[in-house]
């Protein structure tokens, strides 16, 4: 009988086995296979180490829930794409890579050696990970989690494990420049600021609040971009300086900056970022906001002269 491998997407989270089981004690063997891959692959001290990560500069802004993160290697570092709607500017200019504390060794072997354990051995990882959720849950009560700090895979088959691991009170996030998280209505809201769009009734009780990452205006523009906003998502962008006015495009605006909760603290706004690590105002990623505030100005006068 001929043995068929089926490879699969960019993006897509490896399978669990059908018997799969966790446990809030972390086993004997899955802290030893962390510490064999730190070893084998990056010379590192056989010893085991956390999946997760806390406090960083990258997650520490604003007040709200503890925010923890998982770290993996962006793009196709590993060798394994976890960034499958990347693009070059996006790859070269990565903060997983080129901001802050990613740009020593030690951050990036660490991303490393996560993710081979992601894909070496899945069940191994997904016990770790959902030993270590509960045990932050536990000590820290609810949380605010991003799976995806640096990568951009499809965890939407785990959401329900992620959930027994972290509690009902607490919040999933993440951006993604995936297109298909953010195609229907927001199914979830959290907030105090809602606008006017219509919330979808979900079926889906661990649903995840995503806010769209643009990609550069060549490749998402405001048109798509309101049209994700209109659907009550929230959008990602780097601009190359904050509005003057208190909308871009005709749609709310808030600092993403000043905190990262904000992904789903608010409904149908702008997040807007400013250029960090490597990436410079000229990128064609960033977004010029002095462009939409031309457009304004200049619609105002029209107005006016009709007047």
């Amino acid at each position: 009988m001929t043995s068929v491998s089926i490879k699969k997407r960019p993006g897509t989270l490896p399978d669990l086995s059908p018997n799969f089981i966790w446990t809030a004690r972390k086993r004997s063997e899955d802290l030893k296979t962390v510490g064999a891959i730190r070893s084998a692959f990056y010379g590192l001290g056989n010893v085991p180490a956390n999946l997760l990560t806390y406090d960083t500069a990258k997650i520490e802004k604003g007040d709200g829930l503890k925010i923890v993160n998982l770290s993996l290697a962006p793009h196709s570092m590993s060798g394994h794409n976890v960034c499958p709607s990347s693009t070059k500017q996006c790859r070269e200019n990565c903060i997983g890579h080129s901001a802050g504390l990613n740009q020593f060794p030690t951050q990036q072997i660490a991303k490393l050696w996560r993710t081979q354990l992601l894909f070496t051995d899945f069940n191994c990882f997904m016990r770790l990970l959902l030993a270590e959720l509960n045990s932050v849950v536990r000590n820290n009560g609810p949380i605010a989690l991003r799976l995806n700090a640096y990568s951009d895979l499809d965890w939407s088959r785990y959401e329900d494990l992620i959930r027994q691991a972290i509690g009902p009170d607490s919040i999933r996030f993440e951006y993604t420049k995936r297109k298909a998280f953010v195609s229907g209505d927001r199914s979830v809201s959290h907030s105090k600021r809602k606008i006017d769009f219509d919330l979808s009734n979900s079926p889906w009780k661990n649903a995840v609040f995503y806010a769209f990452s643009g990609r550069g205006p060549n490749l998402d523009t405001p048109e798509f971009l309101n049209s994700v906003i209109d659907r009550g998502h929230n959008i990602g962008l780097i601009v190359d300086r904050f509005p003057t006015t208190k909308t871009l495009w005709g749609k709310p605006w808030i600092s993403g900056d000043a905190n990262d909760r904000n992904v789903y603290l608010v409904d149908g706004h702008y997040l807007l970022l400013t250029p960090k690590g490597s990436l410079s105002d000229s990128s064609s990623f960033v977004y010029r906001v002095g462009d939409a505030d031309s457009d304004v100005r200049h619609q105002k006068r029209i107005v006016t002269n009709e007047k």
